[in-house]
């Protein structure tokens, strides 16, 4: 494969802008963990309506992951089931929370 500046690896390192004139957005998982600790519970529904988040089940998949105990409940509704979940312990989570808060700022003064 012929080297030039056309390549799309290349294209895309000279239009990306710089990082370091953004500020931090919130990642789906932190508006997410903010959500439960503030609500104590949160459905499919919540997520979508207020953290912009298609994939509740994944973010809380990784917030096991990480630590934080959560429980899950099936809830009926008119025409199936949906998940109901439970932040269980929020010391933990906010404890995460806090983690990743410190997390981000780093990463924001290493790109100043």
């Amino acid at each position: 494969m012929k080297k030039n500046s056309n390549t799309p690896k290349d294209a895309a390192a000279v239009s990306c802008p710089d990082k370091a004139q953004y500020k931090h957005q919130p990642t789906k998982l932190e508006l997410v963990l903010a959500y439960l600790i503030k609500h104590r519970s949160m459905t499919p529904g919540d997520a979508m309506a207020h953290c912009g988040c298609w994939r509740l089940a994944a973010v809380i998949h990784t917030l096991k992951k990480a630590g934080i105990s959560i429980t899950t409940q099936q809830e009926p509704h008119e025409g199936g089931f949906h998940a109901r979940y439970y932040l269980n312990d929020s010391g933990a989570a906010e404890r995460h929370q806090q983690r990743l808060a410190e997390r981000s700022d780093k990463g924001r003064r290493a790109a100043a």
